[in-house]
């Protein structure tokens, strides 16, 4: 059942973020997947392809200024584009230009001035979707939104603040990383490449 799956110094080695890294964003709670869905109380937590993904993902939406809380939820909030490009992979499909989006429109608030509030896009992480959804965040731009008692109102000011991750390219990034690391990363699944080798004899 774990043949195909690692520990934590493995997932190290494989993206590039150290140890105490990876452990620190799951001890906060920011780790770009859900930690209880997957691991619940496992006391040896073993990794996949996903979570190496997910790592990739959230270090490229980092290098664009995005903090770690963000991250964690912007890319567990696109779960569904992540399994679906990954299931195209799995079952040898052409792949869906797949995006991870981080977005966020600034709203004029009367008591606490102007804060960024996150947009979130749950669907599959298609172009369209993202295209229509910063298209949205464009428009929303001067519009007025008026408390739930219409006493206040907030404006949207600016924005979209826009970060982009494409799930292709991430995954060509991770499986280039993997291969220098001594592994092969196929979809969901992770083998050292002495036991592919072993199990291709």
């Amino acid at each position: 059942m774990t043949k195909d799956t690692i520990r934590l110094q493995a997932l190290a080695e494989i993206t590039g973020r150290p140890r105490e890294a990876i452990r620190n964003i799951q001890k906060s709670g920011d780790a770009p997947w859900n930690d209880a869905d997957d691991f619940g109380d496992a006391g040896q937590r073993r990794y996949t392809g996903r979570h190496a993904l997910a790592l990739v993902i959230a270090e490229v939406l980092a290098a664009q200024g995005v903090s770690v809380t963000v991250i964690g939820e912007t890319v567990r909030a696109h779960s569904l584009a992540l399994d679906k490009f990954l299931d195209e992979i799995e079952n040898s499909m052409p792949c869906t230009p797949r995006f991870v989006l981080a977005m966020s429109n600034a709203i004029e608030d009367p008591f606490t001035g102007i804060n960024w509030e996150p947009v979130a896009l749950y669907g599959a992480g298609t172009l369209d979707e993202v295209q229509s959804t910063i298209l949205d965040g464009l428009k929303r731009v001067g519009q007025v939104q008026k408390s739930g008692n219409g006493d206040f109102e907030y404006r949207c000011v600016a924005g979209p603040s826009i970060s982009l991750a494409s799930i292709p390219e991430a995954y060509r990034l991770l499986r280039a990383r993997a291969k220098a690391a001594g592994y092969v990363v196929d979809g969901r699944s992770i083998f050292k490449i002495s036991d592919s080798e072993e199990a291709a004899e």
